[in-house]
């Protein structure tokens, strides 16, 4: 074929994907609404849900109480601080706390001991702010003094004035069209805001607030989102969506801790891409590096449950289990989930094994154990990593042990298995596992876990070349 005919074709193909995209992109400003939350428990069950089968026997079982006493529970720095107090405690499904946090403006809730860690932080540092007395002319005044392009204005130039030649595009058009692509083909989570506020750029001020600020941009804390969303409009408004002020906020958020490389390029990552660039660049990584089936990245990567944040977690995590064979295990088990604790239990069992294979023992590779993730050690030890805050002896638990073991089968008897468990079980729970031939692990969520979210919360560090004055104190 001529060079001039490949020419004539190749700027045909370019200008039908541009035109769909600047379809997209025009029907994300007429149609956009926020992204609705989906039904919980309507996706086939997993394995973990057995561990809520109480049973109405209760002979040879422990009966778990439906509410606890905070006092008994909790240590006093976490029951109760300046800015909250957690009131009650109920005893969930999948052995999980479910904490009600008072605040001055209303209640939070926290499904598990890590979560209660997470709205403790977000608590502190929305009061931070008030406490630095942040206005809004302060931060509209320095976003004029500092404006800057809007990442999207590319897009909103050809939505008014659409350009007639290929040669013309801007650079980066092709991965904005990726974007938008990605958006119809399945939409975006319930904690994602809408298409049209990516493309004006409010969310990319939203994510610049939340790293400057050490949270995650897609929290489900309600408190939070309305303080994002305050300051990412006030920064629009002034022209600044690509680089913001370097916050000098006081308490919890000013801490300048020293952040893993691991922690540290997730926060940059969730700052600088949009979800739908995530879910493209976490769908190559599953197939390419993982191994992982096409149709399950992609189950994966739009699942309803799993935000941005949590999606990166468990990709990352992943990722830093260097050697680990069958790491396609974890994901294809990880698209079962069908409310948001049993996801957000994921992303801790990523980072349970992970923490194993770095500071016990390196992991040689992951396996189902009858639905139930698991992981072999290089000495051909076994690994069951459960995320629980408190075990009870209960039908249930009973159920999940001897599920594990009859598919381990009896081959094992002569290896060392480990439960790998974030909380605590109790007396009886732990003899019945001993029994069995397990050695139990517990409270990693106050050691191997509590460092990670540390880590995770501390504000993230500026890029030389987004230096620009401060405001607070």
């Amino acid at each position: 074929m001529c060079p001039d005919k490949r020419k004539a074709r190749k700027t045909k193909k370019q200008a039908r994907v541009l035109c769909a995209f600047l379809n997209v992109v025009s029907l994300s400003v007429l149609t956009a609404c926020a992204p609705t939350m989906p039904l919980p428990g309507v996706g086939p069950e997993s394995s973990y849900e057995l561990l809520d089968q109480r049973g109405s026997d209760p002979e040879g079982f422990e009966i778990a109480p439906s509410k606890l006493d905070p006092a008994k529970v909790l240590l006093p720095s976490e029951r109760e601080g300046p800015d909250f107090k957690v009131s009650t405690i109920r005893y969930g499904p999948g052995f999980l706390y479910f904490f009600s946090i008072q605040t001055d403006a209303g209640i939070l809730q926290a499904h598990g001991r890590g979560r209660l860690r997470k709205r403790i932080h977000e608590i502190e540092t929305v009061n931070a702010l008030e406490e630095a007395d942040v206005r809004d002319r302060d931060v509209y005044a320095l976003a004029l003094a500092n404006a800057a392009e809007a990442p999207a204005e590319g897009g909103m130039q050809l939505l008014f004035h659409p350009i007639r030649t290929t040669a013309n595009i801007p650079k980066g058009m092709w991965s904005m069209a990726q974007n938008y692509y990605e958006m119809t083909g399945a939409g975006r989570t319930y904690l994602e805001d809408h298409y049209f506020h990516e493309l004006i750029g409010f969310g990319k001020a939203k994510r610049e607030w939340a790293y400057r600020l050490g949270v995650d941009p897609y929290s489900s804390n309600v408190q939070l989102q309305e303080e994002l969303n305050r300051l990412g409009w006030l920064s629009l408004a002034g022209g600044l969506s690509v680089r913001l002020p370097l916050m000098a906020v006081p308490g919890g958020a000013s801490i300048a801790l020293t952040v893993t490389n691991t922690s540290d390029d997730m926060k940059r990552e969730l700052r600088d891409e949009t979800p739908e660039a995530i879910r493209i660049k976490n769908r190559r990584a599953l197939v390419s590096n993982f191994g992982v089936g096409e149709a399950v990245a992609e189950d994966f990567v739009n699942h309803s449950w799993y935000s941005p944040s949590a999606q990166v977690g468990i990709v990352e995590s992943l990722t830093a289990m260097t050697g680990v064979a069958n790491r396609n295990t974890f994901i294809e088990l990880s698209i079962y989930p069908d409310t948001v604790t049993e996801a957000y239990s994921f992303t801790r069992l990523a980072l349970i094994l992970l923490g194993f294979h770095q500071n016990i023992h390196p992991l040689e590779a992951l396996f189902s154990a009858d639905g139930f993730i698991a992981a072999l050690t290089s000495e051909g030890d076994v690994v069951v990593p459960l995320n629980i805050d408190f075990g009870y002896w209960t039908r249930g638990a009973a159920l999940v042990v001897d599920a594990i073991d009859r598919e381990l089968g009896p081959g094992i008897a002569s290896r060392k298995k480990y439960f790998l468990i974030s909380g605590t079980l109790s007396p009886a729970a732990a003899l019945e596992v001993t029994r069995r031939g397990w050695t139990v692990m517990e409270m990693l969520e106050s050691t191997w876990l509590d460092e990670f979210d540390q880590n995770s919360f501390a504000p993230g560090e500026p890029d030389p070349q987004r230096i620009l004055p401060e405001i607070g104190s």
